[in-house]
């Protein structure tokens, strides 16, 4: 199963869950999946392990914060 198709599975099953794209094809294209996807963020390979940290831990305290739309 791709990327693509996995959000379109949480879609059908009604999950609304934050989008991090992490991808080895940073062109455009693969950011204009991911902006229709609604990502939240988009990584590129090698992920800076301390940005994506730093990113999920921005997700969950928005998250928390009562916001289901980041």
């Amino acid at each position: 199963m791709s990327g693509e198709e996995l959000v379109l599975e949480l879609k059908n099953r009604n999950l609304n869950l934050p989008i991090i794209v992490i991808t080895a094809d940073d062109n455009i294209d693969t950011r204009r999946k991911a902006q229709k996807m609604n990502a939240v963020s988009l990584f590129r390979k090698p992920v800076d392990g301390n940005a994506l940290h730093d990113n999920i831990k921005w997700i969950l305290r928005e998250c928390s914060n009562g916001k289901n739309h980041l």
